[in-house]
């Protein structure tokens, strides 16, 4: 961002994190290989792994589920939950949705004490070059904060405009993000309702916040960008909010948030297992 000096050493980093990551996949791929393209690969230790129940199969990727839906129950914690989910509750058959992201495949057994490297043990090793880039920033796995926290939901927030002033490091993605609002306001105004299609036609010409606070007219208000599974076909996943909140005097808090719950957090972790075994397969079958 404009203002902001360049951090030589943390570019340095970067690229250092990324050798060391295809140096990993490079070794990884070619013991699967030899392993027959279906079991072995590298082996991690499991203590070295930021995962609670660390392993790239299928044994490991239900005992995560378990835990994070357990941590989910007695918490008490209740969220919004993404379409797939309602339609659960209406037709307990497709609860078994989930079990279709899963590997069938036997597993080949690791030695005791390591697990076959996963997406999570490749993106610790960015995680490390991170934390030593500059030590006093904190650089954590969210589902590893204390049950508590974890449970109640850590949101992230990045601030774009903060009542009346443009965030330096951040506003370059303002035009971005408000028209991203724009759009997900309009997909809601395709219902056939009487006068959608003028409020349509009017919030596409907007180009302040204040336009758009005072046209939703009823106070702050967020929308979520939606993202659609390849692990479990059908089910829509919160992504990222956007959301505006007045602020006094006479300004708007604009920031974009990512909250992390377990329920959420259960359903990407099950999306990027499925996502890696894909991965996998085709770099082992293309040398």
């Amino acid at each position: 961002a404009r203002g902001f000096l360049p951090n030589k050493r943390q570019r340095r980093q970067v690229g250092l994190a990324v050798l060391q990551m295809t140096q990993q996949l490079r070794k990884h791929w070619r013991l699967r290989r030899v392993g027959g393209g279906s079991e072995g690969g590298l082996a991690v230790a499991d203590a070295a792994s930021s995962s609670a129940d660390p392993g790239s199969g299928h044994k490991a990727a239900s005992r995560r589920k378990a835990r994070l839906a357990a941590l989910a129950a007695s918490s008490g914690f209740k969220a919004a939950r993404s379409s797939d989910k309602a339609a659960a509750l209406e037709d307990p058959s497709r609860e078994a949705e989930d079990e279709e992201a899963e590997d069938e495949e036997p597993e080949f057994p690791c030695e005791e004490g390591f697990h076959w490297m996963g997406w999570r043990d490749l993106m610790d090793v960015a995680v490390k070059w991170r934390q030593l880039s500059e030590p006093n920033d904190p650089v954590w796995w969210i589902d590893r904060l204390p049950p508590e926290a974890f449970a109640e939901g850590f949101g992230l927030q990045t601030p774009l405009v903060n009542g009346q002033l443009k965030v330096i490091r951040y506003y370059a993605y303002f035009d971005m993000a408000f028209g991203l609002m724009k759009e997900l306001i309009l997909k809601m105004l395709n219902s056939g309702l009487p006068g959608e299609a003028e409020a349509a036609r009017a919030i596409h010409g907007m180009a302040t916040l204040d336009e758009l606070y005072e046209a939703w007219g009823k106070g702050d208000f967020w929308v979520v960008s939606p993202c659609r599974s390849v692990a479990v076909p059908g089910r829509v996943m919160e992504g990222t909010r956007l959301t505006i909140q007045r602020k006094e005097p006479m300004g708007f808090e604009f920031t974009i948030r990512t909250p992390g719950t377990p329920l959420r957090w259960l359903e990407y972790e099950t999306e990027f297992d499925f996502l890696w075994r894909q991965f996998e397969a085709l770099a082992v079958k293309h040398d």
